[in-house]
């Protein structure tokens, strides 16, 4: 499915329909819903009034669009529970001036590819691997 990133859904409930619909194998989607209930989201979001961060740096893309959508979904709830909008919202995904690793990143290609993100998200300037929007916007945008 991720090879062709740009037509996958942005919402979780979505992407399970999708996987149901499109894979041979029902024992995916339960992996799936079980993955979803780990707490990875927690230890790679950081959220502050200055900064919300979201950091996916080494991740496959596959991992890193499911823990997107978890995001998303966070955010969404977040901003509608608390009063809190962030300065700044970033995503780190790689390849940037702090990344060891070598290569392309595929998170990052999506993201600066799909049609959606990147009217919300544009790449720092100061750092290649982070994609950065204001807290409004990204309101905006998920809600």
């Amino acid at each position: 499915m991720t090879k062709n990133a740009h037509s996958l859904p942005l919402s979780i409930e979505d992407f399970f329909r999708k996987v149901e619909e499109d894979c041979l194998c029902s024992d995916e989607v339960l992996l799936l819903q079980e993955l979803v209930k780990l707490p990875l989201l927690a230890d790679m979001l950081e959220w502050s009034e200055s900064e919300g961060k979201l950091d996916l740096h080494g991740l496959h893309l596959s991992s890193a669009y499911v823990i997107i959508l978890q995001w998303m979904e966070e955010l969404r709830l977040r901003f509608s529970m608390e009063n809190i909008v962030p300065v700044e919202v970033s995503i780190i995904c790689g390849s940037g001036k702090h990344s060891k690793s070598i290569g392309k990143s595929h998170v990052k290609s999506w993201f600066r590819d799909d049609d959606s993100v990147k009217e919300s998200l544009r790449i720092d300037r100061k750092n290649i691997g982070r994609f950065i929007a204001n807290g409004k916007r990204i309101k905006d945008w998920l809600c």
